[in-house]
């Protein structure tokens, strides 16, 4: 096995490196298409056992972001990139797959939303439906029956709005939220710079509680606080349940359902410390001051966070991913039904990195995506890659 000292040198280097597949490697991409910045937003492993990457990028003259994607194959090579139309733009949501494609939420510049459909063999992309009515899209999610949630704002009006669509892409039932703020121009101010990618994201999202107390949950500004609240499946009403956040200042930042009630939640703190609770029930009004969790002092504070669910080494785990102090990419790995720690990895280089997505590989390892630049000056996409050995060390085995 090549030692880390030597792939540090090679990868300080940036040269494309021919490694086993099944070896612990860190790999420079080669892309062809990458314009001004990157803001990397999803990773997920496709069908053929390849990785496909979104994020999105500034471009001069337009006032959002691009919608970029990224076809790597098993090992970390390149395949293929581009930037979708110009119509596509500020990608709102995770990848979603549905019927052996992929989906995403993005916006136009008039901020209507777009359904668009991707081909992740060759990056094809076709709009499923237009949503003229749907302004400022802010999140969305697929729901087991075949429809989606679509959060959006309404500055005008001071307006959290929360749809369900049906499977035929109809409007099921529309809630409204207000969020009356007195200093309306520093809220406008935040949600801009959010829209923008010009700050730290405001972590927006939505999502479905299974089971027989069904229901969906949304976390944005709803009163005076960042709130995730839980609503009816049926009708959209607010069913009791919710974590109350300190204004934007401390909230959620993601929640993952396990079963039922279950959750595995990360929260954060005014001064921006992110908190791991790995498994938690939430059935009643809560502040998230009071959700509890485990801070990391290696991790970056503000830190954009994902956390997955994966069978790994015939253990049922968490894995949260952050951004470390060092400018690197951490993973932290927790069983999920205890919620007991197991391990955690800092994946690190020279140059600063961010990081962007990570899953499991198919022969047992995992798969980190993250940003990273040449000189300091041009974005460039860094593939990490942890081998099985490496990775049941990860997860405790």
């Amino acid at each position: 096995m090549l030692s880390v000292s030597l792939l540090f040198y090679n990868c300080k280097k940036h040269k494309e490196n021919k490694v086993d597949p099944d070896m612990e490697y860190y790999r420079f991409v080669n892309t062809e298409t990458i314009q001004n910045d990157l803001v990397p937003l999803d990773m997920v492993r496709t069908e053929d056992q390849g990785f496909l990457f979104l994020g999105s990028s500034p471009e001069d003259e337009m006032l959002f972001h691009r919608t970029y994607l990224l076809k790597l194959d098993k090992e970390g090579k390149f395949l293929w990139d581009k930037y979708l139309e110009k119509e596509f733009l500020n990608p709102v949501s995770e990848l979603m797959f549905r019927n052996g494609a992929y989906y995403i939420f993005c916006m136009d510049e008039l901020t209507g939303t777009y359904l668009v459909k991707i081909n992740h063999e060759n990056g094809a992309s076709e709009s499923v439906k237009y949503f003229e009515d749907i302004r400022m899209p802010l999140h969305g999610s697929a729901t087991p029956d075949g429809g989606f949630l679509v959060l959006s704002v309404n500055l005008g009006d001071k307006i959290t709005e929360f749809r369900k669509l049906n499977s035929g892409l109809n409007l099921t039932w529309k809630e409204k939220s207000e969020f009356p703020y007195e200093d309306n121009s520093a809220l406008n101010d935040k949600l801009n710079n959010h829209i923008n990618h010009n700050l730290k994201p405001l972590p927006f999202f939505t999502g479905t509680v299974s089971g027989s107390n069904a229901s969906y949950y949304f976390n944005g500004l709803s009163g005076t606080d960042f709130t995730t609240l839980f609503v009816n499946q049926a009708t959209g009403k607010a069913d009791g349940i919710m974590i109350l956040g300190n204004k934007t200042n401390a909230a959620v930042r993601y929640l993952l359902p396990l079963d039922g009630y279950r959750f595995t939640m990360c929260r954060y703190d005014a001064t921006g410390i992110n908190y791991f609770t790995p498994s938690i029930l939430i059935t009643e009004v809560k502040a998230s001051t009071e959700m509890g969790g485990q801070k990391f002092a290696d991790m970056e504070p503000e830190s954009r966070v994902l956390c997955r669910r994966h069978t790994i080494a015939g253990s049922d785990v968490i894995i949260y991913a952050a951004n470390s102090r060092n400018k690197g990419v951490g993973l932290y790995a927790f069983e999920a039904n205890s919620g007991a720690y197991l391990g955690s990895k800092v994946l690190s280089l020279e140059s600063p990195c961010e990081m962007g997505g990570f899953a499991p590989t198919a022969d047992g390892g995992i798969a980190v995506i993250a940003k990273t630049y040449v000189t300091n000056r041009f974005p460039r996409v860094l593939v990490f890659k942890l081998n099985e050995e490496e990775t049941k060390r990860l997860v405790g085995k």
